[in-house]
């Protein structure tokens, strides 16, 4: 007897290797990596692969730095972003991104996410205080403050 189709066995009622369903039409691939074949033939994801019975895109979560969509995509979390949210959103910095620093008239920022004064902005990290220095007459503290020179 020569079985037809995807049947074999010896009444060819059984479906050949990766062919399921009434009429052993729907193909699994049992050896796959991504997914297993339940016994309808509907592909099952195993851990971390995406989407739903088509498992061909790998995302594992990543605890507050991304999640995964139910397409397999990344979904940045906090101040991440980027395709693989490796980068930190705009004026955030650090390991973590969560330093946060906006340059301003009085400073920039570094590229760890400290102040960086401009000229004449005091103290350092804060650059809230303007001191200009006036030859003769004084010169500024650490803090920003005033400090008189001579007979000033």
């Amino acid at each position: 007897k020569v079985c037809l189709g995807n049947w074999n066995g010896t009444d060819c009622n059984l479906c050949n290797l990766n062919y399921f369903g009434t009429n052993c039409s729907k193909f699994c691939n049992t050896t796959s990596a991504n997914y297993t074949c339940d016994g309808s033939g509907d592909k099952d994801c195993k851990d971390n692969f995406y989407p739903k019975q088509q498992c061909n895109a790998y995302c594992k979560r990543e605890a507050g730095k991304y999640s995964c969509s139910d397409q397999g995509d990344k979904v940045c979390l906090g101040n991440w972003n980027g395709t693989d949210c490796n980068l930190c959103n705009l004026h955030y910095f650090g390991t973590n991104c969560t330093d946060f620093c906006n340059e301003t008239a009085n400073y920039t920022c570094d590229g760890s996410g400290d102040k960086d004064c401009k000229d004449n902005f005091y103290p350092k990290q804060q650059c809230n205080a303007y001191c200009k220095r006036e030859a003769g007459k004084y010169s500024c503290s650490d803090q920003g403050d005033k400090v008189c020179l001579g007979n000033w």
